[in-house]
């Protein structure tokens, strides 16, 4: 059987059959050369963001976490996807420290306790979708969360001098996937750090 494209632009109607995008010069088009490898979970109302709304201490890999956490509810029917996570320093550190994922996947656990929530965004912005994920500046983990993901390794200042520590932007795209009643935080290793932090994650429905 032959299979065919057409060069140029096609927007189709959901549902019907159309031959694949070509451009130019016969080559296939795909997500990644159109609009952007998020584009279509974001327009479909799949994706979401939030950060920290105020520079936020880091905690030391810690159930009582500050920093940033992101939990998926027990009965959401959802898993949430990982894109991408972030940290950006907002002071000259005084020792070395690293900045990390940690994770709470016992899904048998008590669920997590909400203490400072953060209002998550759609990334189509203006649209009214909601997330099921929950995201807190503080949060009471079910237990001491494990460090599954380094992010960065951070700086330290004196006054003869400083290391800088630079902003980080972890491109996760989908190797970490939170199923209901699990929870992943960015907290700091050794000592304190302070700043400011970020997800962006997929909902899908669950089962997979």
């Amino acid at each position: 059987m032959l299979s065919e494209g057409r060069s140029g632009e096609v927007r189709t109607a959901t549902g019907s059959l159309k031959e694949t995008r070509l451009g130019p010069y016969g080559q296939s088009i795909v997500d990644d050369s159109g609009l952007g490898r998020y584009f279509e979970s974001a327009r479909l109302g799949r994706t979401f963001l939030v950060a920290n709304t105020a520079v936020q201490a880091l905690s030391l890999g810690s159930a009582t976490a500050t920093g940033l956490v992101l939990s998926n509810t027990l009965g959401s029917g959802k898993a949430l996807v990982l894109l991408q996570a972030s940290f950006a320093p907002s002071l000259d550190q005084t020792a070395d420290t690293a900045v990390a994922l940690f994770l709470n996947d016992n899904i048998s656990a008590a669920a997590v306790v909400h203490t400072t929530p953060i209002t998550t965004k759609p990334a189509a912005c203006g649209a009214q979708f909601a997330s099921v994920g929950k995201a807190d500046s503080a949060a009471t983990l079910p237990a001491t969360p494990t460090l599954i993901r380094p992010m960065l390794g951070g700086g330290w200042a004196t006054a003869a001098g400083f290391s800088q520590t630079p902003a980080v932007i972890d491109p996760i795209d989908g190797a970490l996937i939170l199923l209901p009643n699990t929870a992943v935080s960015i907290q700091a290793l050794t000592t304190a750090i302070t700043g400011l932090c970020g997800f962006v994650w997929a909902e899908v429905d669950w089962p997979l």
